[in-house]
């Protein structure tokens, strides 16, 4: 081996980020600095999050039902997801629709995730929904 082949090996040594920058990468990969590779994971991990959220089932656990003679009553605790009027759950092959939600004796647009509240629901036939039971609305 020559001198000028001596000269053409090159040496591998790691580079640390900023020499890679500074100097410029002999591979043509992109380089991306750690402060933005942070900002990346975390909204990697924002969108997972999102996501999470968006697949998220409406559940309502129901803590009491009553029957107002047209409409049913059930009270109960918004587990996860939100409800709003005119969502529809299936129970026993029997079709429950949300006609009104009430928070007290107010009635609301929707009831939110942790939120405690009543939902008046239309249904053919009579569903047996009972204290335990969690609701599952789309």
């Amino acid at each position: 081996m020559g001198l000028f082949d001596f000269l053409k090996k090159k040496t591998v040594s790691p580079q640390s980020e900023e020499d890679k920058i500074l100097a410029g990468a002999e591979d043509e990969s992109v380089l991306i600095p750690n402060h933005v590779k942070n900002n990346l994971e975390s909204e990697k991990e924002k969108e997972e999050l999102f996501l999470q959220k968006a697949k998220q089932l409406n559940k309502f656990k129901v803590f009491g039902v009553y029957d107002t003679g047209t409409l049913t009553m059930i009270s109960g605790f918004v587990e996860g997801g939100k409800l709003k009027k005119k969502m529809k759950s299936k129970l026993n092959a029997k079709e429950l629709v949300i006609i009104d939600l009430k928070v007290g004796s107010n009635s609301v647009e929707e009831l939110l995730a942790n939120e405690e509240g009543s939902i008046f629901v239309k249904s053919k036939g009579t569903p047996i929904v009972k204290y335990g039971d969690v609701l599952e609305f789309k």
